[in-house]
């Protein structure tokens, strides 16, 4: 289970293996570009990248957006 103190990390691609480009705390807040079922293409003051679906508030686990 993830503890609401981790840092949610934002991947350069949709890749967990790929560098990380930020760590989000909770409560902040991105635009979603895109999902695909399991990773979610963000972005905001600071931060571009890739995060697993299941970390973000606001977006069903399985929910496509274009």
């Amino acid at each position: 289970m993830k503890n609401k103190d981790d840092l949610a990390p934002v991947y350069d691609r949709a890749d967990s293996s790929s560098a990380i480009a930020a760590k989000l705390q909770v409560g902040v807040v991105a635009q979603v570009k895109k999902c695909d079922e399991h990773w979610c293409h963000v972005f905001g003051q600071g931060f571009d990248g890739w995060i697993e679906q299941q970390r973000l508030w606001g977006v069903y686990s399985d929910e496509k957006v274009d």
